[in-house]
């Protein structure tokens, strides 16, 4: 799927030198994938969960087909939320089979809802019962926004594939209609820059993760940085969340070069830097209260 190929291409132009130079003291990635693959295989399983332990990471937002997540979830239950995604490959289950695994705390998210892959906007009509579901339920939703891997619509998978179907401003109505839903913008919505502090000044339950810059060649650190400073400025600096937009084969290999580029930015001060990797996640997934500070 482009997705591994998305993450084997991209990543040598930030991983050349690119370690952290501390870890956090405690992490929580919103962006984690489980797409194709067995995640149990028992080297790939003791190699994540000592990677967990390593960088002190307290739960994984991991998202994919609802059978391998389920799969995933057994291997460290306490340490997943899994979510059900959307993608040009995968369909959303019916509601009531959604709703029964998020009762039921099988799912905890929904999303990712990565629609801009399979070319349909996420102003479209059938998505109206999933906002509503996660609204009722008062569950947190993932949505893919912005930007894709350089090329996507020539890629067999997504031909469908359009950059104006990233934009952050397409969740307005489902907001309006679904005061308090809590979304999150997977990608912070670049380059919609605008955009995004738009609806994230409007609507406060909007939360962002910074996951894929440190992955995508066509994206500078530089400008990752120019982009972060904005939405500091802005006034979001508690509700920027981590992610690494990884997988289980890749993460223990890859997670220090999604950390460096947080902790290698001149600017962010330590509290900004711990809001990121942990505090903000926190909040916004409603962990108990001696978990959030």
């Amino acid at each position: 799927m482009r997705r591994v190929v998305f993450v084997a291409l991209c990543l040598l132009p930030l991983s050349l030198g690119a370690q952290a130079d501390r870890l956090p003291e405690r992490l929580i990635d919103m962006h984690f994938h489980v797409w194709d693959s067995d995640p149990s295989p028992g080297a790939v399983r003791d190699s994540l969960l000592a990677a967990f332990d390593r960088y002190k990471l307290r739960t994984a937002v991991a998202s994919g087909p609802i059978a391998l997540v389920l799969e995933l979830r057994k291997i460290a239950p306490e340490r997943f939320v899994g979510g059900a995604a959307f993608t040009e490959s995968i369909t959303l289950p019916p509601v009531r089979t959604l709703e029964g695994h998020l009762r039921a705390s099988r799912l905890g998210v929904l999303g990712e809802i990565d629609a801009q892959y399979a070319g349909v906007s996420l102003g479209a009509r059938w998505l109206e019962p999933y906002w509503a579901l996660a609204a009722a339920l008062d569950i947190p939703v993932a949505v893919h926004t912005g930007f894709g891997q350089p090329r996507t619509p020539y890629d067999s998978c997504c031909p469908k594939y359009r950059t104006r179907l990233g934009n952050p401003q397409d969740l307005e109505d489902a907001l309006v209609r679904h005061q308090g839903l809590r979304i999150y913008l997977m990608h912070a919505g670049w380059p919609y820059l605008a955009e995004t502090k738009a609806i994230m000044h409007m609507y406060p339950d909007v939360y962002a993760d910074l996951a894929g810059f440190a992955f995508n060649p066509g994206i500078p650190r530089e400008e990752f940085y120019d982009y972060l400073r904005a939405l500091l400025r802005a006034g979001f600096g508690k509700r920027l969340m981590f992610g690494s937009g990884l997988s289980p084969g890749n993460w223990a290999k890859e997670i220090s070069v999604a950390i460096a580029l947080i902790e290698q930015a001149p600017f962010l001060t330590p509290g900004e830097k711990a809001d990121i990797f942990y505090n903000n996640a926190a909040r916004f997934l409603r962990l108990t209260p001696g978990e959030v500070r």
